[in-house]
């Protein structure tokens, strides 16, 4: 009799959780067939395809916040919007990547990404600057730290004043 009695709502919790995970699954499908129907090499840039890949993450993410694959997904959000010319999503997404998944182990590179988008995307140095310092400052030993470093360097600058440093910094190195 006692088996009964919570068999029943044992079974009812193992159903509802095996159509979450069944959901779930769907969702993750939908999506891998997305990004390779994008990717696929030859193909061209498809903006619908790739706006649809971004709302299924997004979707993902809101439906499934713990699984995962949630911080790999906004980062693809990222990606996928950055490379179609939506700089401002981009920048969402790679900032609540830190924001809602900081230990995520590619967190330090969406940081990252986020000051290249506001510096080369949207030309706002001031937040390109505030975010590569920020980047700095949390991530000193980061393979990317040195990177971030000579962006700050050369926050601004044109390709002609890169170039006229570059050969001064040459011809100073001949002369020695």
């Amino acid at each position: 009799m006692k088996i009964e009695k919570y068999f029943i709502p044992v079974f009812c919790l193992f159903l509802a959780l095996a159509s979450c995970t069944t959901e779930n699954k769907k969702l993750s499908d939908k999506i891998l067939k997305l990004e390779k129907e994008l990717m696929s090499p030859g193909g061209q840039a498809d903006t619908l395809k790739a706006g649809e890949l971004v709302r299924n993450y997004e979707a993902f993410v809101a439906q499934y916040p713990k699984d995962t694959l949630c911080p790999r997904y906004l980062q693809k959000a990222g990606e996928v919007s950055m490379n179609t010319g939506n700089a401002l999503r981009s920048i969402e997404f790679f900032g609540r990547v830190g924001a809602e998944y900081p230990t995520y182990r590619k967190a330090a590179e969406c940081l990252f990404m986020k000051a290249f988008v506001y510096e080369t995307s949207l030309g706002d140095l001031e937040k390109a600057k505030e975010t590569y310092q920020e980047f700095i400052a949390k991530y000193p030993n980061h393979g990317f730290a040195d990177d971030a470093k000579a962006m700050l360097q050369n926050l601004g600058k044109s390709p002609e004043d890169l170039m006229k440093e570059f050969d001064a910094k040459n011809a100073t190195v001949e002369t020695k």
